[in-house]
């Protein structure tokens, strides 16, 4: 091998190294912001029928603004207020728990769980009260550390907001200069990508409107019963059951114990 191949390609390689550092720092530089930016492209690409609607009467400037105000006021502005009635609600979620120790329905469950102990398949069964207030103990530490978190991380959380609404201005107004500019950097004929385009957008309508709507409709009604029936920090529990009916479990492994509960302790028409 000559010298000056041997160079060409030790030249080659460092260009390459070269390329591929300036993409790894920035990567690190642009990290902090690709969750705000990847919800932008998302609600984008969710409202982008509404959007064309607005656009075809009043411009893609005044369309993009009203559909940002829009997405802010459904969106954004209601899950910031049901975020920081959760963080209230959670103290007072723990609150009743310990509460109901003391309570007359807690005693007919204390028999309960005696009768049971003292069945032969129940001589394990430890006590009550003790493990009820593991549990709470456990939530509590739980939900409280969960809070404090978002706490700290209030002004990231508003400056993410903020990026995500900015971006999501700009994704309405050049959404389609941007789909052009994707078009051509997929690496497939046009036909194969428009396809691909096409099944991500059914897969983010599908996606979002079965999963996350569905289980924000269970959580809200889930909330607005436990209120209904008079019990404690419906907005906590309606938060809880939205985030397990994301999950296989369901939002029933929380409305269910305490449909069980209610009914054990004599609230029949309630349980």
């Amino acid at each position: 091998m000559s010298i000056g191949v041997a160079r060409e390609r030790i030249a080659t390689l460092l260009f390459y190294a070269t390329v591929l550092l300036l993409a790894y720092l920035l990567y690190l530089l642009f990290s902090p912001f690709l969750t705000p930016l990847a919800w932008a492209a998302i609600l984008a690409a969710l409202f982008h029928s509404p959007y064309k609607r607005l656009e075809v009467r009043w411009g893609k400037t005044w369309a993009a603004a009203a559909g940002t105000a829009a997405v802010t006021i459904l969106i954004v502005v209601p899950a910031l207020l049901v975020t920081m009635a959760f963080i209230q609600e959670a103290t007072l979620a723990i609150k009743s728990v310990d509460l109901s120790v003391q309570t007359e329905g807690f005693a007919r469950m204390q028999r309960l769980w005696a009768r049971m102990q003292a069945s032969p398949l129940g001589g394990n069964l430890g006590n009550l009260e003790d493990l009820v207030q593991q549990a709470t103990g456990w939530i509590a530490g739980l939900v409280a550390g969960q809070a404090g978190a978002v706490l700290r991380n209030l002004v990231v959380i508003i400056v993410d907001l903020v990026v995500m609404l900015f971006a999501l201005f700009f994704f309405f107004r050049d959404g389609d200069a941007i789909m052009a500019v994707l078009r051509q950097a997929l690496p497939f004929e046009s036909e194969q990508s428009e396809r691909m385009i096409t099944q991500a957008g059914e897969l983010i309508h599908a996606s979002v409107f079965a999963g996350f709507v569905v289980a924000a409709l269970q959580g809200a009604l889930g909330g607005i019963t436990f209120a209904l029936l008079g019990l404690g920090a419906p907005v906590f529990w309606g938060v809880v059951m939205a985030f397990a009916a994301l999950l296989p479990v369901g939002a029933g492994v929380v409305w269910l114990p305490a449909a069980i509960g209610l009914l054990l302790t004599g609230s029949v028409g309630r349980g």
